[in-house]
């Protein structure tokens, strides 16, 4: 029997929150796990490309329960620049940035998702108007 088209997810999640996901203790990553398998959190393939370049360990437990990755289009482009120019951002200043959080506050705001990320990485998407919320903050509010 063909598997359906899976529903369009609610959250993204960057390379900070696929960091946090992979290293989050038992009960937090096991419902985080069942969302990603659910397609309620969707891993845009920039995040997860840079996740995996900097984590390829905990890349390869990951990867088998994702079912819903998001990929890169011109609207995301779009608004990441829009976001850029908005906020006054600027340009690159190193080799290894790859603005991952422009794209995914790009996509989010495009589409409504909530951004999912580390504690710590909370104030990045605030600074760019992009609803966001850390990991277990998100567990909490949803069990």
């Amino acid at each position: 029997m063909a598997k359906g088209p899976t529903p369009d997810c609610s959250c993204v999640i960057d390379t900070n929150g696929l960091h946090g996901l992979a290293t989050a203790t038992a009960n937090l990553r096991a419902r985080l796990i069942a969302a990603l398998e659910d397609g309620t959190i969707g891993v845009p393939n920039w995040a997860w490309q840079e996740f995996r370049k900097l984590y390829k360990e905990e890349a390869d437990g990951l990867d088998e329960h994702i079912v819903k990755r998001i990929q890169f289009n011109q609207r995301v482009h779009v608004r990441a620049a829009q976001i850029t120019e908005d906020f006054g951002l600027g340009f690159s200043h190193g080799a290894y940035d790859d603005h991952v959080e422009r794209y995914t506050a790009a996509l989010a705001i495009n589409k409504n998702y909530l951004v999912l990320t580390s504690t710590d990485n909370v104030t990045v998407y605030h600074n760019m108007d992009c609803t966001v919320q850390a990991l277990a903050d998100w567990v909490a509010e949803n069990d």
